[in-house]
Order: C-alpha cells, then structure tokens, then sequence
C-alpha cells in the first residue's frame, strides 16, 4: 500500500474494519467475497450472494470489478473502488493476498454517505447564490461564534449597516432578557453538543424598538464532515406574534362571552305567570353570538288586592353595548324592576304606580351608579286584571311606557297597530330626570299584544329566503315583514305559545341558522276569546 491510498479515509477505515470483518464472514451484513485473478468467486457470504446475483448473474462478479482485481494482484497493494449499481454506491475495498493469487472484497454501502455529500455541497452553494437576496436574514460566523457576515435583509430589519452589526457584535442586538438564552444555543452548536438550535428571540433594533425572530443556528460542515462555519437565520415573526395575541384576546373574549351569556339566561325567567283562563303569555328569545344584553321579564306585582290575579308588570329590553359589560348591566336593570315591582302597597312604588313612574326611578338610579354611558332601551307595560280600578272595568287594562324601545305590537280584528305612548321616548339611563309618559288600553277578548327587541326585525336573509323573496341575501326582515308576520300568527285564534312558535318559525325561516350578531327577544301576551 503506498503512502496515498493509506491516507484516504475510506482505506483506512478498510484497514481497521477488515480484522473483524473476516472473523465473522457468514453473520456480516456487508458483502464479503474471495475471488481468484481470474474472476471466480471462491467465497461469498450471503449478503454477498445477494449482491451478485443483483449486478450479474450471481456466479460471477461485475465485470466492473475484473480490470481492479487484476490491478491489486499485479501491484500487490489494496484500493477502494467505488461501485454504483441500481441507484445505490458502493465501496468496495479490494485486498490482495499475493501468496494465494487471490483478492478479498469487502462492500460497504455508502448511498446514504455520499448523497449526504452531495447535498451539503450542493447546499453550499445554495447558500452562496441566495446569503445576498435571501427574503429572511442570514448571519454567517465562525468557529468562535463570532457573526462575521450579515446579509442585506437582516441589516434592513434592524438598521443597522453590516460594519455597525460586525462592530457591536451579535449578542449585544438581541434583546437583554433574551441574551442568556440565545447565548447557551450558539455555545451548543459552536461546541457540537447540538447540529443546530431553533429559539425564538427579539432583537433591538436601531431606533430601540424590539422585533420579535424566528433564530435558527446551525453548525455548517465541510465535504470531510468538518465543521466548517456557523449559520444563523433570522426571520421575522413580528405578524404571527401579533396573530396569536389576537387569537389569545379572541379567546379570552370568547370565554367572557359565554360568562355574559350564562349570566343572561340564568337572569331571564324559567317560567312566566299568566291568568289561567283570563291572560297567556309566551316568551321566545335565542342568545346572540355577541351577547349584547335583551332581558326580559314578567312578574305579579306586590300587594295585590286578588292574589290570584296580580298586576303583571311586563319588561322587554335591550342593553346598550355586547359582551360581559352589557350582561352586567341586563342583570341589574332586570333586578332593580324586579326590586321595584316587588315593593309592598306601603313604598313609594305601589300596585297602582304608573309603568312611566317606575321607568322614571329606574332612570335615576341608573344614570347615578352607571353614568350616562350606560343606557337601556326597554317597554314596561303593567297589565291588570278586570275589576282592578272597580266593577266597570270588565277586560284586562294595558298601561305602557316606552324608553326608546321597538313599539309593541296589538293585534286586534284583523289589524296590527303599533303601541306607542306620547312624549320622549329617551332611553333608560340616559338624562337623571326624564319624564316617561304611558299610554293606556283596555284590551278586548282575541287581542294579541307582541312585544319584540330590534333583533328580529335586523335579523339578515339567509340565501335562500332571499331568493324565495326576490332580494338580496343579508336583508333585513324588516318592521314591515314583522307586521305582516304578526298578523298571520295571531290570525287564527290560537293561544299565546301558537303565536309565539308561528312568528318565531317565520323570523328563523328568514334568517336560518346562522349566528345572530343581536339577541332575539319575542314576548306576547294575549286575551283569550270568549267561550
């Protein structure tokens, strides 16, 4: 063997492998064989068999092989050839044993080997052709770990020149709570501990402002395996941080979202009262995907003379704003009514004190503890039974007032009338004394009165409904569709829950099941018909 081939690394990994190869030829995994100087094969392991019988015909060697054979034999010294067949490279190194005119082979497997080779060739020159025009920044350093070159993107992204970058070293434009970690990486990679490393990190830029990177360092080899250079690439993530801080705040929104509406329906009554025979009342109401604070509410009122039939005072309202805020404000408008309707004859607010009277406390109180900010559109209406005001009062009696509320609806006959008291109509909360007038109707048998929230009448189109109605998908159902729908539900002569599950399949027709972005109230109350 002369000097040259004893220092290429594939003959010297033959020369300290081949002792423990030849004890055990029959168990190697790698081909062993023994061929004469004229090409018969007098040895093959099994895996050698294998690979004969893929190259030729499995008696004989490659004819690759014959002219290297021959070669050894006549220089008596060993050489590593390489043979490629099939798509996979071989080395085969090629021992001759003089005194028996005889050549031991032994191959070795390097596909994987050189293509790693080839690849990291090929990517270095990669590297080479894009480091100037690269879209992510790209450092390169040496083996000390100091960044000695910085493409033009970094320096764009921070500012700074390359000289000012070179000058004031790596670390010192990473952010200080960042430094100790971005640190311990370029230790692992320059020392070998890790081939490359993946951290997150903000660096400072010129005009102090931090931006946040996607920091990768790799050690670079050279075609030996050697390591050769470091390699850092900067990308900035400043757009995907600010996703996922949205993504989070959406999250914490969604959760406080479903607080609001927890607390909204378990707000809203479970059951309503009615007067068996004499008022029904119904209620149909779907949560909308903001949450933006309905309420609604029907309660006897306290102190009344005929405990079986109480006035009922009747609240249907929407809270200014969405989310938690509005639900907060829902829940104590609805438990402020409540405290108000539930006083005894003895308090300021009786039995008999007027719907506009207790709207005028409510105002009040809200304005002073919530500000004028924080406002309530709401209808309050107090029904009362017959004989409430003495004999000559034979039907039920509706007083209302309205604080900037949809106007109910009275469906008498026939006809739809809209309901609605003189004087402002300025919401609940709004002005510390605002003067609410009520308007008063004795209602008749097979009246319907239909209390609604704005959500129905800007529920949206869904396609198909559009289409049936010649508009476009997204309109509103509109006051006027509202009113016509009112008038085919109570048409009939049905009870309260009828009308109810009628006009609100005919909203939902409409709208689909699409998610509101506005709660959707319907409340009606109607008169039975004489027997």
């Amino acid at each position: 063997m002369n000097a040259a081939t004893r220092q290429d690394p594939a003959v010297r990994l033959s020369d300290e492998t081949i002792q423990s190869l030849a004890r055990f030829p029959q168990e190697n995994p790698n081909p062993v064989l023994r061929v004469a100087a004229t090409g018969q094969v007098l040895y093959a392991n099994r895996a050698a068999v294998d690979l004969l019988e893929a190259c030729s015909d499995g008696r004989t060697i490659p004819s690759a092989w014959e002219p290297v054979i021959a070669q050894v034999l006549q220089e008596g010294t060993s050489t590593v050839f390489d043979y490629p067949h099939g798509g996979r490279a071989y080395a085969c190194s090629f021992i001759p044993i003089t005194a028996g005119a005889y050549v031991n082979v032994y191959v070795t497997d390097v596909t994987e080997q050189r293509q790693a080779v080839v690849a990291l060739r090929e990517s270095e020159a990669r590297y080479r052709a894009i480091f100037g025009g690269a879209p992510i920044g790209i450092v390169r350093g040496n083996l000390a770990g100091e960044m000695l070159e910085y493409n033009s993107t970094i320096q764009t992204l921070l500012g700074y020149s390359e000289q000012e970058l070179c000058d004031r070293g790596f670390l010192a434009v990473i952010h200080p709570d960042d430094v100790p970690e971005a640190a311990e990486c370029l230790r692992k990679v320059v020392s070998e501990q890790d081939a490359s490393k993946q951290l997150e990190v903000r660096f400072v830029r010129q005009d102090g402002q931090s931006v946040w990177t996607n920091l990768i360092l790799a050690l670079v080899r050279n075609a030996a395996g050697g390591p050769q250079f470091i390699l850092g690439m900067v990308e900035d993530i400043s757009d995907r941080r600010t996703a996922e801080r949205l993504q989070r705040e959406r999250a914490v929104q969604a959760r406080e979202l479903a607080r609001a509406r927890e607390i909204q329906e378990r707000l809203l009554p479970a059951t309503l009262p009615s007067w068996p025979g004499q008022l029904e009342v119904a209620v149909r109401f779907r949560s909308a995907l903001d949450t933006s604070g309905d309420l609604y509410d029907v309660i006897p009122l306290a102190g009344a003379r005929n405990s079986a039939l109480a006035p009922l005072q009747i609240a249907v309202g929407d809270v200014a704003g969405k989310g938690l805020p509005a639900a907060l404000v829902m829940a104590e408008a609805l438990s402020a009514l409540r405290t108000l309707a539930l006083q005894p004859r003895q308090s300021l607010l009786r039995e008999d004190a007027s719907p506009a009277t207790t709207m005028r406390l409510r105002s009040q109180l809200l304005h002073r503890y919530s500000g004028p900010s924080t406002f309530v559109a709401c209808a309050l209406a107090v029904v009362e039974p017959p004989g409430h005001h003495g004999p000559a009062q034979s039907s039920p009696r509706l007083r209302l007032a309205n604080a900037a509320q949809v106007p109910p609806l009275l469906y008498r006959g026939g006809e739809v009338t809209e309901l609605e008291p003189p004087g402002v109509r300025l919401p609940l909360g709004i002005m510390p004394e605002p003067q609410y007038e009520e308007l008063v109707v004795d209602l008749q048998p097979g009246d319907v009165v239909v209390f609604t929230t704005d959500g129905l009448a800007e529920a949206p189109a869904q396609e198909q409904a559009a289409a049936a109605a010649g508009t476009a998908p997204g309109e509103l159902f509109g006051f006027e569709r509202l009113t016509a729908a009112v008038a085919r539900a109570a048409a009939g002569g049905h009870d309260a829950e009828a009308v109810a599950s009628a006009l609100w399949a005919e909203v939902l027709a409409w709208s689909g099941e699409a998610p509101q972005h506005d709660d959707m109230t319907l409340l009606v109350v109607r008169v039975p018909s004489a027997a």
